[in-house]
């Protein structure tokens, strides 16, 4: 039996009205795989998972000042140096900045420091990252106990290195996000108490690595750093000299009074929902990437 109702995103095909709501412009991934920034209220259509999606997401904040101004002051640099706008950024612009180690036999990074988090939070510290003369990147942050965690990312290959498992739920990914740029991310928890959380992006010569004797000269290119609180990277908040929301998507959909099977596909996989009562109006439609949503008359799923 066919659906009372169908919205399918991949394919643009909807039998009953979407209505969304956004009070802030945000990012997604077009089909040509360049980040574009949609307008407040807009529906964003995104091909970040290599299929057409409409992405649904909760309010976040980038706590990242600066967040493609690696040359900015709030940005430390030790035993390194950034060359700014040195290359495309992955949203098109000549925006992506260039870490160059020195001639040091240490540790090469730019930080971010004193960021307060509170204790036993989530949070999510992700960048883009793109190799030059280096391919191998670690991504270093601290606690409020000033415990050191250090992930490194290949980047000529897309996969992990080591990955630290010396903290609480700490978690590292890497995606692909066209033209040679990786989002690579960790996800670790603000365990010892409430305060400073730091975050120190940093070339490195090969896995498990960090000291090396630089050439001045070689390095990586950097762009879009976001801290953001939850257990998953969310899609890219530019910002500035402070701090930016993203507003929460909205999303519903009007369904008559009845009783119905729902099957909700997204990029988590398939969910069917049976013998939901409706009394009639506009349904909320939760976040996530969605390939498609369909009401069915109930008893039509098996």
């Amino acid at each position: 039996m066919p659906p009372v109702a169908l919205l399918d995103f991949e394919q643009g095909i909807y039998t009953t009205p979407l209505v969304l709501t956004r009070a802030s412009t945000a990012t997604y991934f077009d089909a040509s795989g360049a980040l574009q920034i949609a307008a407040a209220d807009a529906a964003r259509y995104d091909y970040s998972a290599g299929r057409r999606a409409l992405l649904i997401e909760a309010a976040a904040t980038n706590l990242l000042p600066n967040s493609a101004q690696f040359d900015a002051a709030s940005w430390g640099k030790t035993r390194a140096s950034v060359l700014a706008n040195a290359a495309l950024a992955p949203d098109g612009t000549m925006t992506a900045d260039k870490l160059v180690e020195d001639t040091s036999n240490n540790s090469h990074f730019v930080a971010r420091t004193g960021t307060q988090i509170a204790v036993g939070t989530s949070v999510t510290a992700s960048i883009f990252v793109k190799a030059a003369e280096r391919r191998w990147f670690a991504l270093v942050t601290a606690d409020s106990a000033n415990a050191f965690r250090t992930t490194y990312f290949d980047l000529q290959t897309g996969t992990l290195g080591v990955v630290s498992q010396g903290a609480a739920g700490h978690v590292a990914q890497i995606a692909a996000a066209g033209n040679g740029w990786y989002r690579c991310s960790v996800t670790q928890t603000q365990a010892a108490a409430s305060g400073n959380f730091n975050v120190y992006p940093s070339v490195v010569s090969a896995n498990g690595a960090t000291s090396y004797l630089g050439d001045g000269a070689s390095g990586l290119y950097l762009w879009g750093a976001q801290l953001e609180v939850g257990a998953a990277v969310s899609s890219v908040i530019p910002t500035e000299a402070a701090a930016v929301t993203r507003a929460a998507d909205l999303a519903s959909v009007a369904v008559a009074a009845g009783s119905y099977d729902l099957r909700r596909v997204d990029a988590a996989g398939t969910v069917d929902a049976k013998g939901i009562v409706h009394g009639g109006g506009a349904v909320s439609i939760g976040a996530g990437s969605l390939y498609s949503l369909a009401y069915y008359p109930v008893g039509t799923l098996p």
